[in-house]
């Protein structure tokens, strides 16, 4: 962590729709966590084009605990949506190649931040300005098939997240993302 940079109440209320969460002292190293994550992930991507002389047609970023419920568009089809980095919620991000720094803007700014943060005190909204900086338009794609598989359906971002995304009813995203397990039981 770079201890020169500090994340404060004040700051995050003084920006417009942030709230506080990452700017607990236990939140914090997650946040940053995080985006340094994004950055030497992009590192590796670039060191792979290097090494194989080529270049990705684009960087899609996927949590671990996402759970696809449907097909979705093909690469080719996100790619003809032109300047549009698709997204839903910090779950699923797809970004044609020439928006890949936008991945790691936080980082780059956090790492030379001397005092208070000036940037976004949450991640959905750091990518989206670093995003909207390079040119792109960032798309909040809610028919994206996609849900996060919490460790139990009663979770409450468990239901949010369904109720989220609009692909299909609450009810039968929760059906399709946590009932499965009665149909793999022993």
């Amino acid at each position: 962590m770079n201890p020169k940079c500090i994340f404060t109440k004040e700051a995050a209320r003084a920006k417009k729709n942030q709230g506080e969460f990452f700017t607990r002292k236990e939140n914090t190293p997650r946040y940053i966590g995080q985006m340094q994550s994004l950055y030497s992930c992009l590192q590796s991507i670039e060191k792979f084009e290097k090494d194989a002389q080529m270049q990705f047609d684009a960087i899609v970023k996927t949590r671990p605990d996402a759970t696809w419920f449907l097909p979705s568009f093909s690469a080719q089809e996100y790619l003809l949506r032109g300047d549009l980095v698709t997204h839903f919620s910090d779950i699923f991000i797809f970004a044609p190649r020439r928006y890949a720094k936008g991945f790691v803007q936080f980082w780059d700014n956090y790492t030379q931040c001397d005092g208070t943060w000036k940037g976004a005190y949450f991640p959905e909204l750091a990518l989206d300005w670093a995003f909207r900086d390079l040119g792109a338009i960032y798309y909040y794609d809610r028919q994206t098939p996609v849900s996060i598989r919490r460790a139990s359906r009663n979770e409450t971002s468990a239901f949010w997240i369904c109720k989220d995304q609009r692909r299909v009813s609450v009810q039968r995203c929760m059906r399709l993302v946590y009932d499965v397990d009665d149909k793999f039981a022993i």
